[in-house]
C-alpha cells in the first residue's frame, strides 16, 4: 500500500486533471503506509486524517466529512487510478450527473481482466472504490457508508444509490465506459488489512 499511495498522489500520479484536495485516512495502518502519508500532508492540497482503528466504512464516512468538494471518489490505499481517471469520472458528473460509475482492471493471482462497469439497474456484484464519482449531495442523501459493514461495504453503498437516484426519477446515472481504477486484490487472508485503510480523493468539479 506505501508504493500505490505515493504513485497515486505523489508527482508521479499523471492525471489528466489534477486532484484539487485529496483526504488520506489512516486507520491505524502498520505496513509503512501511514509514514508515506505522513510524508504526504500538506503537499498538493493533501490533508491526512487519523482515524484510530473505526473500520473502513466509518473511515471513508471521516474523509468525506473532511473533505471540501463536491464530488467524492474514494480509492483503497493498495489500489489506484488510471492517469485519466479523474477527468473522466468529474467530467461526467459535471454534466449533470448524480453518480458516475465505471470499469475497472483487476489484478489477482498473476491474472489481469477488465471488469465492465456495472448497470444502473438490477444486481450489483462489483462498485470497487475508484470506479464511481459522487456528488457529496447523493452521498450525503444516503447517508453514507453503513459504518458497521466491513466487508460488502461497497455493494451496499451502490444499491442505496442507486435506488434513490431511481426514486428521484430522471438521468441521474452515468455509465463511463473505460476503467477508470487498477485493483489489486489480495489473497484472502491480507484482506481485513486492506479493508481497514482507506483514503478518499475529493474533486472539486465547476
Amino acid at each position: 500500500a506505501a508504493s500505490t499511495l505515493a504513485a497515486s498522489l505523489g508527482p508521479s500520479a499523471g492525471q489528466s486533471r489534477p486532484v484539487t484536495e485529496a483526504i488520506i485516512v489512516d486507520d491505524d495502518t502498520t505496513d509503512g503506509t501511514g509514514a508515506v502519508a505522513a510524508g504526504l500532508d500538506g503537499d498538493l492540497g493533501v490533508e491526512v486524517v487519523r482515524a484510530g482503528g473505526v473500520g473502513v466504512s466509518a473511515a471513508r464516512n471521516l474523509g468525506a466529512a473532511r473533505s471540501t468538494g463536491d464530488v467524492l471518489v474514494f480509492v483503497d490505499a493498495d489500489d489506484r487510478l488510471v492517469p485519466n481517471a479523474t477527468a473522466l469520472l468529474a467530467t461526467a458528473v459535471a454534466g449533470g450527473a448524480e453518480l458516475a460509475v465505471a470499469g475497472a482492471i483487476l489484478r489477482q493471482a498473476g491474472r489481469t481482466r477488465v471488469l465492465p462497469p456495472p448497470p444502473p439497474t438490477g444486481v450489483i456484484d462489483r462498485f470497487p472504490p475508484g470506479s464511481f464519482a459522487v456528488t457529496r449531495a447523493l452521498f450525503d442523501a444516503v447517508g453514507g457508508y453503513d459504518p458497521d459493514l466491513a466487508f460488502g461495504e461497497n455493494t451496499d453503498l451502490a444499491m442505496r444509490l442507486l435506488d434513490l437516484v431511481e426514486t428521484r426519477g430522471g438521468d441521474g446515472v452515468v455509465i463511463v465506459p473505460n476503467p477508470t481504477v487498477v485493483v489489486d486484490r489480495a489473497p484472502a487472508g491480507r484482506r481485513q488489512a486492506i479493508h481497514d485503510r482507506a483514503r478518499l480523493h475529493s474533486v472539486e468539479v465547476a
